[in-house]
């Protein structure tokens, strides 16, 4: 795994939506064993199958979760942000249902996992929270299997770029079309093809993997329905 900088901070709840609806006094009790952490771009953060030992809570880097079939082909099935949490398996199974990388690079609040299982099992507030959250893993999971069987390549490209923004901070994506290809699950010539007809059409503007974004209401015109529906299961989530 890629190395992760931490950085001096005190704990701010609200900079995650999961963990503001955490009540205070439990915040208070794990409040000094969450360590900020700068998550570098690319980082791999999980590997499907093996045993959760540290959980991240976004502040505004960005997870893909990522499924790995026998044969090497890849696939993204949930998209993590500030909304939520990487390493629920952690209260469930003990170990992680996908893998995981960093998407777009930034902060994340950093807890042994060991910690939060403690506090899963004492406080049923902690309990009711990320089994909802569970939840809506699953459903973002089965809307993305919808739209990669359903959508063609340009439109599941300008709901995977609406779906970085709308949890990145930053004004420019660092994407390049081989890990677009990954995560759509397509060939790279796919993924060029679709952003090319994206890039002519004046929505965004695409140099060497990076990705700047020139008029988002086109790209959510061009988004496919998917787009919506994923973005009103986070939102909602973390109201």
């Amino acid at each position: 795994m890629q190395e992760q900088t931490a950085i001096p901070s005190s704990l701010d709840g609200a900079d995650n939506g999961l963990l503001a609806q955490l009540p205070r006094d439990l915040m208070g009790r794990l409040g000094d064993a969450f360590e900020k952490v700068l998550l570098p771009a690319g980082g791999l953060l999980a590997t499907s199958g093996q045993p959760v030992r540290t959980v991240y809570f976004p502040i505004d880097s960005v997870l893909s979760l990522v499924h790995t079939d026998v044969d090497g082909t890849t696939i993204q099935v949930g998209m993590i942000g500030r909304e939520g949490m990487l390493g629920i398996g952690a209260c469930l199974n003990g170990t992680h249902g996908a893998g995981a990388l960093v998407l777009a690079g930034g902060h994340a609040y950093r807890l042994s996992a060991r910690l939060l299982v403690d506090a899963f099992r004492a406080d049923a507030t902690l309990r009711e929270v990320l089994l909802v959250y569970a939840s809506v893993l699953l459903s973002q999971a089965w809307q993305i299997a919808m739209c990669n069987r359903h959508h063609p390549p340009e439109r599941q490209l300008c709901t995977l770029m609406l779906l970085v923004l709308d949890r990145s901070p930053a004004a420019e994506l660092v994407m390049t079309h081989d890990l677009i290809a990954r995560l759509l699950g397509v060939r790279r010539e796919t993924v060029s093809q679709a952003a090319m007809r994206i890039q002519e059409k004046g929505y965004v503007r695409y140099s060497r993997g990076h990705i700047r974004v020139l008029d988002r209401a086109g790209l959510e015109r061009q988004a496919c329905g998917c787009y919506v529906r994923l973005r009103v299961l986070a939102t909602n989530f973390s109201r």
